[in-house]
């Protein structure tokens, strides 16, 4: 592994690493408010609700001049949760800017990362190509969804609608868990995940659940920002949304179109085709790619076996990875699955060559790998491709919250 920072960002101007003291945490505060336009106040009362050891800053002649936030978490695939650090708020003083500052982050960070016993990342890209300089490819779709509430007919069965409270909290995560493990890429949360959800950016979320023939059976969260089309009210945004019965999620729907005679929409993020959708009766939805996200993988065998596979599927692949990044796990490896369980062992004659960023396109099932080959992100013989294919099908990946 790559553990020589310098080497990593390729230059021995820099230092990478933890703020030395609250002053590089504020200075760090004050470079990701000019970044993303928020108030200083409010980047500087994050970082403070954080230990240091999430915050990376990178200095110049002792100065720092930009960093990011590292959050670890999970991120689901065939059904397994793997280990997954999040990358977020990278920012580069304005100033500094067209130095070569943000690529020494984003390759430095890596390192940084695989140093620490990461073995996946994600974030959302600002940029493409200065996280593919990391190792970083696109992995999968963050969608918007807008839903005009004066076309839903929704019947309200014989279920009830209550408040949620902070005593419901731990029955809706283990709600969310449970339904989250049926969708690739989705996160398994953390705390910082969490707070997000339930008060995004300061604001605050109400919650609204419905009981279910064993246990919680529907819940959202959801916030009311003022309409944006001149009309008074407001509208509806779901910062949260877990549907694990049919008559559930119904009732849910139609306590939304109770809001019909001032909300003028609903919204929501998620899939391309949200499970929301099939419910309604009725829909005219406003639809688009919100943002994709990225993967970086930091210990190819460790994802390979911590992920899950489709049971009942048997195939074996040689694989030799290229990562001249993270040295590790640089070389052949042999993935054998049976029973929904992968074994990955060193040799084998590396039939499909790949990058880091292929492994990263093709391991969560967002590219096939001939598609990836023909981005020139792998190759290998297309039986072995086919074969390759076949271990990470599933239902193209997704995630809902932002971070």
């Amino acid at each position: 592994m790559t553990t020589d920072l310098n080497a990593a960002m390729g230059r021995n101007d820099v230092e990478l690493g933890k703020p030395a003291n609250a002053a590089e945490r504020d200075t760090l505060g004050t470079i990701l408010g000019l970044c993303f336009g928020i108030p200083e106040a409010d980047l500087r009362a994050l970082l403070e609700a954080q230990d240091m050891d999430p915050l990376v800053v990178l200095r110049h002649g002792g100065e720092v001049v930009g960093g990011l936030i590292l959050i670890d978490m999970g991120q689901h695939f065939g059904g397994r949760s793997v280990p997954m650090c999040g990358v977020a708020a990278v920012g580069i003083a304005p100033e500094r800017r067209g130095e070569g500052f943000g690529r020494a982050l984003v390759r430095g960070s890596v390192a940084y990362m695989a140093s620490r016993g990461a073995v996946l990342s994600a974030l959302y890209p600002a940029t493409v190509p200065l996280y593919r300089s990391g190792g970083y490819e696109l992995a999968g779709q963050r969608f918007e969804h807008e839903l005009p509430l004066d076309s839903w007919t929704q019947r309200s069965g014989e279920l009830s609608v209550r408040p949620g409270t902070t005593d419901d909290y731990a029955e809706m995560e283990r709600a969310q868990s449970a339904a989250a493990r049926e969708h690739d890429g989705t996160l398994d949360r953390g705390d910082y995940i969490w707070q997000r959800v339930r008060s995004p950016r300061g604001d605050t979320s109400r919650h609204y659940l419905v009981e279910g023939s064993d246990g919680l059976g529907a819940y959202l969260s959801l916030r009311q920002p003022k309409r944006t089309d001149g009309h008074i009210g407001y509208d509806l945004v779901l910062t949260d949304l877990v549907v694990r019965e049919h008559e559930a999620g119904q009732r849910l729907l139609a306590f939304l179109s109770t809001h019909a005679s001032l909300a003028g929409k609903v919204t929501l993020h998620g899939a391309a085709h949200p499970e929301l959708l099939g419910l309604l009766s009725e829909w005219r939805p406003s639809s688009r790619l919100f943002m994709p996200w990225m993967n970086r993988v930091l210990d190819l065998p460790a994802v390979l076996r911590a992920r899950g596979y489709a049971p009942g599927l048997s195939a074996e692949v040689s694989l030799r990875l290229n990562d001249d990044l993270c040295d590790a796990h640089t070389g052949n490896w042999i993935l054998r699955v049976a029973d929904g369980v992968a074994q990955v062992e060193p040799g084998g004659n590396g039939e499909i060559e790949l990058s880091e960023r292929g492994a990263a396109a093709v391991f969560g099932g967002f590219s096939t790998p001939r598609a990836a080959a023909r981005q020139g992100l792998l190759h290998g013989p297309p039986e072995s491709l086919d074969r390759l294919g076949a271990l990470f099908a599933g239902n193209g990946p997704w995630m809902m919250e932002m971070f």
